[in-house]
């Protein structure tokens, strides 16, 4: 039911981040729409695995998304491995089935999902018009209070829709649109859709969103991830049981990692992830052979892939706690502009869009959950949205540095670390108690008594300050 305090509010993707505040703030009584380029939400199917801490920041039932549960963690790497016991477990999902769960809620809610939408273009009305109106399906007119302008292309019939709204959230994934444009990146030489001019906030012709779709996002890099579903029956010697999920680290193939993801006792996801997505189909391809996966014992159900956004610096990281989950620094005297600092309260990101992704294992569900809820309850005026969010970026910001590291490790290192988690029972407890994604916890309490990882560490940040002094110099010489 409307009330006086009620909120139009735009959500520019169906993704599990998008639909989740599309949820949470339908359930306030606030009018949310939520556009979707695709034509069917949900779509590709991927296998995910998740910590505990998805159920307790979904906040809804989540065994129908539930496949299976793992109790155990095997980290292996050239011959040798260590067990970790997961308690609680971490559960294996499917994003169609999420994607689909949360669709249903917000609708039930109230909220409203339009596929085969396209943005094409962002404004601002500096009218701020508090008496507009327009014409609504039953013919009578609907007031309100509203200052951003998006508009669609409907990809079915070719129409130009336009939505007015009192908040706009990109959760349009790793390339997305929202970003771009609110990160004001310069495209031959002109700014996209705002401009400063003699120290106003001016507002320039809508900005059309198709002329640098394919332009790399801003600062994000991507990394791909291919993975095949396959049955194993016939690998039963090989592979233990379905509650132990199996990862890899082979520095001298990839700077990443393998997985193997049981769904069931008879289904197993198999992957790789890599710079780019040709990469990581030949690395996975080969480590298949290698671990005696082929045709003749196994059978491939389904090839699943996708990408996630990695920051190619920590300054994003910065830039989202200081300008409200967004990238603004490319404008000077901001608390100057009034009109400049009421626009981007308007405007938030969740979910890939934000890079809300743990960089030390490119898991994002969860982060994305939890950021949706952080902007969820700022939006709603809960105080406590924007010191999640903050909480959230630094836990990101954690595993950021963790991946520059493990980036550089050698394969001797790598065995190294796992002997020493073998013998060290504590440590293990610790990884057995805390989560992938309560990684700001438990890192103090590894440190504490451990010094074997600090030295470790500054062992291998030293010698990647000498690889890049080394090659600094070549280039200048």
């Amino acid at each position: 039911m409307a009330t006086k305090s009620e909120k139009k509010v735009v959500i520019v993707g169906a993704s599990s981040a998008g639909l989740f505040a599309a949820y949470l703030l339908a359930k306030e009584g606030h009018q949310v729409k939520v556009f979707e380029k695709s034509f069917q939400i949900g779509l590709p199917r991927r296998t995910l695995i998740v910590t505990n801490k998805f159920q307790e920041f979904l906040g809804i039932e989540s065994e129908e998304v539930t496949i299976n549960k793992i109790k155990y963690m095997k980290l292996s790497s050239n011959g040798k491995s260590v067990t970790i016991e997961l308690k609680p477990p971490d559960l294996v999902i499917e994003r169609e089935k999420l994607i689909n769960l949360l669709a249903k809620k917000a609708e039930k809610e109230g909220a409203k999902i339009f596929p085969n939408r396209e943005v094409i273009s962002l404004n601002y009305n500096n009218q701020n018009p508090r008496r507009d109106e327009k014409k609504e399906q039953d013919g009578r007119s609907h007031k309100f209070d509203a200052k951003l302008i998006v508009k669609f292309r409907n990809l079915q019939t070719g129409e130009i829709e336009e939505y007015f709204s009192d908040y706009l959230i990109g959760a349009d994934g790793c390339h997305s649109v929202i970003r771009r444009i609110i990160a004001n990146k310069k495209i031959n030489g002109q700014r996209e859709g705002w401009n400063l001019s003699d120290g106003q906030y001016e507002q320039m012709e809508e900005f059309n969103c198709e002329t640098w779709q394919q332009i790399k996002p801003n600062s994000f890099e991507m990394k791909a991830i291919f993975q095949i579903r396959v049955t194993w029956e016939k690998l039963k010697e090989v592979y233990f049981d379905p509650q132990v999920c199996e990862v890899w680290f082979e520095p001298e193939k990839t700077k990443y990692f393998f997985w193997l993801i049981p769904e069931s006792a008879k289904i197993v996801t198999i992957g790789s992830i890599a710079d780019s997505m040709a990469e990581s189909k030949k690395i996975l391809t080969n480590f298949l052979k290698e671990k005696r996966f082929n045709n003749d014992n196994i059978q491939v159900i389904e090839e699943q892939a996708g990408l996630v956004p990695f920051p190619t610096s920590t300054k994003w990281f910065k830039l989202k706690s200081k300008d409200n989950f967004c990238n603004y620094y490319e404008f000077s005297n901001q608390d100057k502009i009034k009109d400049y600092v009421t626009f981007r309260k308007k405007i938030f990101l969740v979910g890939d869009a934000a890079g809300e992704v743990k960089a030390s294992t490119f898991g994002g569900v969860v982060s994305g959950l939890r950021g949706a809820k952080a902007v969820a309850e700022t939006i709603l005026g809960i105080s406590s949205g924007m010191r999640e969010y903050n909480r959230l970026n630094r836990e990101l910001l954690l595993h950021y540095r963790l991946r520059q590291i493990l980036n550089y490790f050698r394969a001797k290192e790598y065995k190294k670390l796992l002997s020493y988690l073998e013998k060290n029972i504590g440590v293990k407890r610790i990884l057995s108690s805390y989560n992938r994604d309560e990684f700001s916890q438990a890192l103090p309490l590894i440190l504490r008594r451990n010094i074997f990882f600090i030295l470790m560490a500054l062992r291998i940040v030293a010698r990647a300050m000498i690889k890049l002094l080394f090659v600094k110099y070549r280039i200048i010489n």
